[in-house]
């Protein structure tokens, strides 16, 4: 699907710099999630990350913006029959940029949390959650860059346990009769949402390779 759509721009000489861009905003989006990540493991103190993170999102957002207008630009110089791949680029963009925001909440966590992780029924996981994150990024990008429907798919199957993993954790966190304090609860599950999301929005990125246009951000049967 993706691969096709995108030979429709690349055959006018446009994709090149819309696919460097994509690059960047998923590049900047790993960036934030690994600086996100040392806050939380208290490597650095988030007033010294706080500048370099915003200014990181904003830079993704500009990016974005550029994309938008690049996208519709050639649209609107009579290449209509381009509609199609416009939208799924535009689609790729977006959750590129949410990325950029998920990490901003993450960051959050860390900076107004400030007691110790000390559970590791909900720690353990939830750091190896991150960690199997943090290596979807690579892939995502290559997926997308390459149209490579194989590793999109591998993408994929790891994200549906992704999701669930992160669903175990919220439950299991309502539902505990175990003394927890309140603010270690909270930073928790918040921390599994947010996860769930950067996750989710990468899976977005690798259904754009393998799925039609009606069928994008919707996660199907990986066969």
């Amino acid at each position: 699907m993706l691969k096709e759509l995108i030979n429709a721009f690349r055959r006018r000489d446009v994709v090149g710099e819309l696919e460097s861009q994509i690059g960047q905003m998923l590049d900047a989006g790993q960036w934030m999630f690994e600086k996100v990540a040392d806050v939380l493991m208290r490597q650095v103190d988030p007033a010294e990350i706080a500048q370099p993170l915003y200014e990181k999102d904003r830079q993704i957002n500009e990016i974005e913006q550029k994309i938008r207008e690049q996208i519709i630009t050639h649209l609107n110089l009579g290449n209509q029959c381009d509609l199609e791949a416009g939208l799924v680029l535009m689609n790729v963009v977006k959750d590129a940029e949410r990325i950029g925001d998920y990490c901003k909440n993450i960051f959050e966590v860390g900076k107004f949390y400030r007691g110790s992780f000390q559970h590791r029924k909900y720690h353990e996981p939830l750091q190896q959650i991150r960690h199997s994150i943090t290596e979807l990024f690579a892939p995502a990008k290559e997926a997308f860059l390459k149209a490579d429907s194989k590793i999109a798919k591998r993408i994929l199957r790891k994200t549906e346990r992704l999701t669930r993993e992160c669903d175990m954790i919220i439950q299991q966190l309502l539902s505990t009769e175990e003394s927890l304090p309140a603010n270690e609860a909270v930073a928790y599950v918040l921390l599994a949402r947010h996860y769930k999301r950067v996750e989710a929005h990468l899976s977005n990125i690798a259904t754009s390779v393998v799925s039609p246009m009606p069928l994008l951000d919707f996660r199907g049967k990986v066969t």
